[in-house]
């Protein structure tokens, strides 16, 4: 077995442990992931399931691409072949594209998405 085999079965005896302690604790039987599930059906039927679900999806698409430029910016750092400082300035423009994203979307989803 490689490693990617014994990592997976690790995850998945980790997660079993971990149910149970929940069990236990909070005296269940059986985790509930209702709560995950938490809009009504008279607020999912105010917005268009697939812009909300397209927007998300770009949501989340800006988000790896920030996140793999981060990445990178931070290997050429360790590498040496950046100095630390510049890692300070992508940082900052990783932060603020993030939130700017975030609010944007927000407003996309409770404007555009909403069946009038």
């Amino acid at each position: 077995m490689n490693s990617l085999e014994w990592n997976n079965i690790f995850n998945n005896i980790r997660f079993i442990i971990f149910e149970r302690c929940y069990c236990i604790i909070f005296r269940e039987r059986k985790l509930d992931y209702s709560w995950i599930y938490t809009a009504s059906e008279e607020e999912k039927a105010k917005y268009y399931k697939k812009k909300l679900c397209t927007s998300m999806g770009v949501l989340c698409f800006i988000v790896a691409v920030l996140l793999f430029v981060m990445t990178y910016f931070i290997y050429q750092v360790e590498m040496g072949m950046l100095p630390e400082q510049s890692l300070q300035t992508v940082a900052l423009v990783f932060s603020i594209v993030l939130v700017v994203t975030i609010i944007v979307e927000m407003i996309y989803s409770n404007t555009i998405c909403k069946k009038k």
